[in-house]
């Protein structure tokens, strides 16, 4: 669940915006209609043939409340760059946005696709020292590539070239365009005045301002990391130098003819790669540092009481009392199978079921005979689970609370006399499961750890931000033309 003020990450079981600090009560009704979309079983009983980690998604059963891991509620402090990066997938994997609107907003595009007219007529030219400097900033291409190294903007020691400018710029109209207050698609957006701008700037103006404040935000926390001497993981490195490999992949799946075709269809022909690329080794240096950050700092047990204390009413009405526990579990799921000749949607006879408990038996077994301990265990949940919510990670799900999973289960789960290293066998419509007790901790604090981390981390961004200054050369601006229906066909 979002805050319907600043769309910040709720925590589990709360209404109040740990970022904003305000009450989104109103909002628990409207949440259980929208989709869920976590890895866990729910507690809905559905036939054996379906994936153990599908979510209900009735309107009048459905849960409100989604885990959130420490490190997903780290990157999502970083409201704005966290809501562009969720496009970032779309240009690596040769997506397009694929926006889907209401009926209303789907209607085709009544202007042209080739390059607008410029200038445009309103407004018109302003002020050389904001962003309503000229009436429009779209060039034809062959103008956008002449001046696509030119240094648009600066904070600290970063450079703004025109050709990464189209990265974040693009980024924001698409982040717009799908949240539903957006300009409209099949209209030039620097002839749509802006009803979110204070000043009656267009779409083009409003949003390449919200792009430069992206990229100064960006710029801030990657430089701050920098500076602290951090270095990204390994698999983050790895992830990076293989964008440009994965560009040219997925073009080729998309038909496209190269790399770069890919990337125009979403942020215009004056970037190449390498702008692409400094978008995302800014953005990964900033986000993983500020997740380091916050997986790293432990407040003490007195700093969660007294945070308890100051904030239990708050805390209690939102469900969270010093009674309720979560509860960490591995498992290993193995499916019933149908016997050979049997028909596929007919239910399973006792003789598959028995078949499937051997089978989970039989895991639980050799891992007996073996050293017994949680590693070895994940390692066959990788190995042998059917779960997909859960193999990829040792059949860990952390965190769970009453209400969450499939009742026999929890039921294993939540035994007062469960200690860590527990096993056993529990039978489930999904199939039997072989269970690994790893512990449990009392919501309250899991909740208050996950504030305090909150805050700390929200300290540091507020900090990152406040050092750098941004200036900006507007005259120099220049933006390319983007066929915005092709976003979607």
């Amino acid at each position: 669940m979002e805050c319907k003020f600043c769309q910040h990450q709720l925590e589990e079981g709360s209404l109040i915006c740990p970022n904003c600090g305000k009450d989104n009560a109103e909002t628990a009704e409207e949440v259980k209609t929208e989709e869920v979309k976590t890895e866990e079983m729910t507690v809905e009983e559905t036939t054996a043939a379906e994936s153990p980690a599908e979510v209900q998604t009735d309107a009048a059963e459905s849960k409100t409340g989604i885990m959130v891991t420490p490190g997903k509620l780290a990157v999502a402090i970083l409201a704005g760059v966290l809501v562009i990066a969720a496009l970032v997938a779309a240009v690596l994997y040769g997506l397009g946005i694929r926006i889907n609107f209401s009926k209303d907003k789907e209607a085709e595009p009544t202007t042209s696709a080739t390059e607008p007219t410029v200038p445009a007529t309103i407004p018109p030219d302003g002020n050389p020292d904001d962003e309503t400097c000229k009436g429009t900033y779209t060039v034809k291409d062959e103008a956008g590539k002449s001046v696509r190294d030119t240094v648009v903007a600066r904070v600290g020691d970063a450079e703004l070239t025109n050709g990464q400018l189209q990265v974040y710029y693009w980024f924001m109209v698409q982040q717009y365009l799908q949240s539903g207050y957006g300009p409209d698609y099949s209209s030039p957006l620097d002839t749509q005045i802006c009803p979110l701008s204070e000043n009656g700037a267009t779409w083009q103006q409003f949003l390449l301002q919200s792009a430069l404040n992206e990229w100064c935000y960006t710029q801030s926390l990657a430089q701050t990391a920098a500076n602290d001497g951090y270095v990204v993981p390994n698999e983050v490195r790895t992830f990076l130098d293989e964008i440009p490999a994965t560009l040219e992949k997925n073009a080729v799946a998309q038909n496209m003819e190269n790399g770069k075709a890919l990337l125009a269809l979403n942020v215009g022909n004056m970037s190449e790669i390498e702008d692409y690329m400094a978008y995302m080794e800014a953005y990964y240096q900033g986000t993983t540092y500020i997740d380091s950050k916050f997986n790293a700092y432990e407040p003490t047990m007195e700093e969660m009481k007294e945070y308890y204390t100051k904030n239990e009413e708050t805390l209690i009405q939102n469900g969270v009392t010093k009674d309720s526990i979560y509860t960490d579990v591995r498992h290993i799921l193995i499916m019933p199978k149908k016997a050979e000749g049997a028909e596929a949607d007919s239910e399973f006879t006792e003789a598959e079921w028995e078949t499937c408990r051997k089978e989970a038996q039989a895991i639980l077994d050799a891992w007996k005979k073996g050293d017994r301990t949680e590693d070895s265990f994940a390692d066959l949940a990788k190995e042998k689970s059917e779960d997909p919510g859960s193999q990829s990670n040792g059949g860990l799900y952390q965190n769970v609370h009453v209400g969450q999973m499939v009742k026999p289960f929890e039921e294993w789960c939540f035994d007062t006399a469960r200690k860590y290293g527990d096993t056993g066998l529990v039978k489930t419509s999904y199939g039997y499961h072989v269970m690994y007790f790893v512990g449990s901790t009392p919501v309250w604090e899991v909740t208050v750890k996950n504030a305090i981390r909150n805050e700390y981390a929200s300290g540091l961004i507020a900090d990152a931000n406040a050092a750098y200054t941004m200036t900006v050369d507007y005259s120099a601006i220049v933006l390319s033309h983007v066929d915005m229906s092709k976003w979607f066909s």
